[in-house]
């Protein structure tokens, strides 16, 4: 998958968390410092069944658009549950646990990519939290 492509589902796995309500959600273009995947997307939730749907609509929305997940871990308890899509992966987390993880600082010198076009509520709920500086997204042509 190139890093357009994995642009694209980043934004439709932030599509996905959103419809299912979830918070803080973040994309962070990692593909110039690790080779196993280009972006990464960061969202919570305040409890462990929003954590399942939210997972579950990410599922969906990526199968509809003709990617399965390859791998994923911790949907056995949903405090951290990580989806693998090959160029993008979905962390979703509990609150506590996103705070006690703090996974964007340790990509915090990566650039973020603007998911705004995705999520449809107000910005003002979902605080973004600020990862490196932005990154401009491929065009679409």
């Amino acid at each position: 998958m190139d890093f357009k492509q994995s642009v694209k589902y980043a934004h439709i796995i932030a599509q996905a968390a959103d419809n299912k309500q979830a918070d803080n959600i973040l994309a962070i273009d990692v593909h110039e410092h690790t080779p196993f995947t280009d972006v990464l997307v960061i969202a919570s939730a305040d409890n462990e069944r929003k954590v399942k749907a939210i997972c579950d609509e990410i599922e969906m929305l990526m199968k509809d658009n003709g990617r399965n997940t390859k791998r994923s871990e911790g949907q056995d308890r949903y405090h951290w549950v990580v989806l693998d899509f090959g160029g993008v992966i979905a962390h979703i987390f509990h609150e506590e646990a996103r705070e006690y993880f703090m996974l964007e600082k340790l990509w915090k010198d990566c650039p973020t990519i603007d998911i705004s076009t995705a999520i449809g509520r107000t910005q003002a709920h979902h605080e973004t939290q600020e990862v490196g500086t932005s990154a401009t997204l491929p065009s679409h042509d």
